[in-house]
C-alpha cells in the first residue's frame, strides 16, 4: 500500500509540474498495484484512472481521456456507497478540466462546484482541498473574459493558501524554536506539512495566482503584498530559506503601504521567526 501511494503521489506530483508523460507509468504502477490488493472493481482504483485521465487532457489525448474518466465514473456508481467525498471531488474535478478542455466551459463550472460540494461535505468550502477547484474556475473564466468573476476565484485561491500555509509555518515555527528536538526529530519536522504533490500543487497555483493578481487592474494594494507573504511562507515550508527570505523582504518593503493590521502581524512575526528558525536546522545538519 505504501508504494501504491508513493507512485499516486508521484503521479500528482507530475501532473502540477505539468510533466504529463511522466505521470502515466506512475499512475499506471499504482492502478496495477490496486488491482493486486483491492479487486478490479475496487473504489480504490479511481484515483489512478483521474489521473490518468488528466494525463491524457494534458497530453491533448482526449479520448483516453473519456474512457478513463468512464472506467472512473462506473467503479463510483457500483460502488457508491463505498466512495468517499475526498474521492468524490477528485472525480468531479477531472470532469470539468475535460469538459474546459473540449470548450464546454458550462459543464466544467457545473462540474467543478460539484468538486467543492463534496469537498465541503468533509472539511468546508475554505479547505486547501478545494483550492483547485476554484484555480480552474478562474482559468474558465479568463478563458470566457469574464476578469471579475476570474480575479475574485484567484483572490480565494490565495486567501485558502495562505492561511494554510502560515497555519503549518506557525507550527513548525513553533516547534523549531521553543522544543528541545534532536537532528532526527528536526529532519522528521520538516518532512510534516505538505506531501510531493501538494508542494507542487501550492508552487503551481501560487505563483500563478500572483503573476496574474499583479497585472490585473483595481487590486487591492494588500493583495499584492498577500502574494509576496504567502510565497515566502510557501518557500519556508519548502526549506528554501534564500528564497523564504527574498519574498519575505518584498512584503516587509511594503508594509508602510499595508492597511491590513492583521497581515501586517503576520508578517513581521514571519520574518522576525525565519533566521532564527534557519539558524536552528543549520546547526542540526540536515541534509536537505
Amino acid at each position: 500500500m505504501e508504494i501504491m501511494t508513493i507512485c499516486r503521489t508521484t503521479g500528482e506530483k507530475f501532473l502540477y509540474e505539468d510533466r504529463f508523460s511522466r505521470a502515466v507509468p506512475a499512475a499506471m504502477e499504482s492502478l496495477k498495484l490496486a488491482m493486486e490488493v483491492y479487486g478490479v472493481d475496487s473504489i480504490e482504483l479511481v484515483p489512478s484512472y483521474l489521473i490518468l485521465a488528466e494525463a491524457s487532457i494534458g497530453l491533448s489525448q482526449l479520448t483516453e481521456a473519456e474512457e478513463y474518466i468512464a472506467q472512473a465514473e462506473w467503479t463510483i456508481l457500483k460502488r457508491s456507497t463505498d466512495c468517499p467525498n475526498s474521492v468524490r471531488h477528485k472525480f468531479f474535478r477531472i470532469q470539468g478540466l475535460l469538459s474546459a478542455a473540449v470548450g464546454n466551459f458550462q459543464a466544467a463550472l457545473r462540474s467543478l462546484a460539484d468538486d467543492i460540494y463534496h469537498v465541503s461535505l468533509d472539511v468546508g468550502p475554505h479547505h486547501v482541498r478545494a483550492a483547485g477547484a476554484y484555480y480552474h474556475m478562474g482559468n474558465i473564466f479568463v478563458q470566457k473574459n469574464e476578469l471579475l468573476a476570474a480575479t475574485s476565484l484567484f483572490i480565494k485561491v490565495l486567501q485558502i493558501w495562505q492561511n494554510h500555509l502560515v497555519s503549518l509555518a506557525t507550527e513548525r515555527t513553533r516547534a523549531l524554536l521553543h522544543e528541545a528536538l534532536g537532528p532526527r526529530q528536526i529532519e522528521a519536522l520538516l518532512q510534516e506539512g505538505l506531501d510531493e504533490a501538494e508542494k507542487a500543487e501550492a508552487i503551481k497555483e501560487i505563483h500563478s495566482v500572483s503573476e496574474y493578481l499583479k497585472t490585473a487592474t483595481d487590486v487591492d494594494p494588500n493583495l499584492l503584498i498577500s502574494c509576496e507573504f504567502t510565497l515566502a511562507v510557501l518557500y519556508f515550508m519548502l526549506v528554501k530559506f534564500a528564497k523564504a527570505r527574498e519574498y519575505g523582504i518584498s512584503a516587509g518593503s511594503q508594509l508602510g503601504s499595508c492597511t491590513d493590521t492583521s497581515l501586517r502581524a503576520q508578517i513581521t512575526d514571519f520574518t522576525t521567526n525565519l533566521d532564527p528558525a534557519e539558524r536552528v536546522v543549520q546547526h542540526a545538519d540536515i541534509s536537505l
